[in-house]
């Protein structure tokens, strides 16, 4: 896309009034400098929106306003004999200290740059607001208006609307400090209809930003598949001597386990956070987030039945059994695969709670493992388990933070959580509560067994690249299926889930 062709969007308005914010929104960049402070924004800057390095469109931070009622006196005078008004307001002014702010404005203006008025609500019209809207007006370029009000209440509205009418092409009602993904390219499809002529530009540009957006999802989720294969390869070490408590080294193997798998879930976020060009993790999360992963709290309202984990440990089990029958060159006439799963149907259903898989060396007798009756001096192994509820837990914890990071506002930098929605559950006659069951909950019988079918090949010690690949996709493919149920979720309910473990 030429330079000369892309769309360019100046946005103006008093000083603390949102620009900012609204642009670190609008361009996906956090670190844009957003401050309480009026007068943070000297200069007129240059905010590109990129796609795969090339800008596709430019938006423009300016600082408010110094001399509106002089700047409004110059334009009732000259802007009806000038093809170019703010062009011609700069060469009279340029080096002026006290239009120096109005310069930097008109700079992208001069340019053919729309205008973006940001309006709170919460702020009364004033004479200032009048003579800055009729400046523009006078500048002749195409303009809409964004309303959003700062507490909540559009007291102003009426006044405001009037005055709006008068000056500007389309009002659209945006808060840059809680517009989701969705709500962010909604405001983009209406400013392409400001301008007919980049009616063209502005809508390759939109699908290029949305093909890249499933391209950072599908990413993503690539992330989230390589933590759970990560962790499936998770091993810890501890010699058991003859003299040391066997249970004081379980445990400290349990607890080696879960600072692993803690920090691979660590590094997983910061991946998504990059993804999603959120240069910090800046919000606070519900706590079935920023809970650990192995709370209670947690676990109850993510982890799997142990319905649903017998049917995971099932095929788990056949593909370790699988194992079995290979070794035995299938003379066991499939007999491993049989004894893999009923034995993976049966652990998965005992141990839904336990995270780690503590073994030490022993004698392999076909199928079976006979442990060692020397005791002292060899390694105790831990590895996670692979019939535990946790990776079911970490695909939901996983699914849920990467919509935080989608839905995050990148203008929002203080420390107000994405609200995520609940579903509503009661008895009869008694009070409803707040509740959200773990995605995973929800797949079929088929989907669970994608699941487990990944898990298993990826917990084998020899494993198979292409097999390995394909579960993986398969995997992929469920997961990805989520999102649509999420995306659903975030257009309807937007009740929090942040007091969850005051429910249970």
């Amino acid at each position: 896309m030429k330079s000369s062709h892309i769309p360019n969007f100046c946005v103006v308005g008093q000083s603390n009034q949102g620009k900012t914010t609204l642009l670190a929104t609008l361009t996906e960049d956090d670190r844009l400098t957003i401050s309480n402070m009026p007068g943070t924004t000297p200069v007129a800057t240059e905010y590109p929106v990129e796609v795969s390095g090339e800008k596709i469109m430019i938006f423009w931070d300016t600082p408010g306003f110094e001399n509106s009622a002089e700047t409004h006196q110059w334009f009732q005078k000259h802007a009806d004999q000038s093809n170019n008004p703010a062009a011609d307001f700069i060469k009279e002014f340029g080096g002026r200290p006290k239009f120096r702010k109005e310069c930097e404005i008109f700079k992208p203006i001069s340019e053919g740059a729309a205008v973006i008025f940001v309006v709170d609500l919460s702020q009364r019209v004033r004479e200032t607001d009048k003579q800055q809207l009729a400046i523009l007006r006078q500048c002749r370029n195409p303009r809409l208006a964004v309303i959003f009000s700062k507490d909540g209440k559009d007291r102003n509205l009426e006044e405001w609307t009037r005055l709006l009418n008068r000056d500007f092409n389309i009002r659209i009602p945006f808060n840059a400090h809680k517009a989701t993904f969705s709500e962010r390219f909604r405001l983009l499809d209406r400013i392409k209809t400001l301008i007919p002529e980049w009616d063209e530009t502005m809508a390759k540009a939109t699908n290029a930003l949305k093909k890249d957006h499933e391209r950072k999802r599908s990413e993503a989720v690539s992330h989230l598949l390589s933590m759970l294969q990560e962790i499936l390869k998770l091993r810890e070490k501890e010699v058991l001597e003859a003299d040391k408590d066997r249970e004081e080294i379980y445990e400290s193997l349990e607890l080696k386990i879960r600072n692993a798998v803690v920090n691979e879930e660590i590094c997983f976020r910061e991946k998504v956070r990059e993804t999603f060009g959120h240069s910090d993790e800046h919000w606070t999360m519900p706590e079935i987030l920023n809970n650990d992963v192995f709370s209670e709290e947690v676990w109850k309202v993510l982890g799997l039945t142990k319905v649903q984990l017998t049917t995971v440990g099932a095929i788990i089990g056949a593909i370790v059994g699988g194992v079995i029958d290979a070794h035995l060159g299938g003379a066991s006439w499939g007999m491993g695969a049989a004894i893999g799963a009923a034995f993976g149907a049966t652990t998965a259903h005992l141990g839904a709670g336990r995270v780690a898989l503590i073994t030490v060396p022993g004698f392999v007798l076909g199928p079976l493992k006979i442990p060692s009756k020397r005791f002292g001096g060899v390694n105790a192994e831990a590895k996670v388990h692979t019939k535990s509820a946790l990776f079911g837990i970490l695909i939901d914890r996983g699914l849920l933070y990467i919509e935080q990071a989608i839905n995050r506002p990148h203008g929002l930098t203080d420390d107000a959580p994405v609200e995520i929605p609940v579903e509503k559950e009661h008895e009869p006659d008694t009070p409803p509560t707040s509740r959200r069951k773990g995605l995973a909950n929800t797949w079929s019988i088929g989907e669970h067994k994608t699941m487990g079918k990944f898990i298993g090949t990826a917990a084998k010690t020899v494993r198979d690249p292409i097999k390995l690949d394909d579960a993986r996709a398969e995997l992929k493919r469920v997961i990805m299926k989520q999102f649509e149920i999420l995306t659903l979720s975030w257009n309807g309910s937007t009740e929090s889930i942040s007091a969850l473990s005051s429910d249970h």
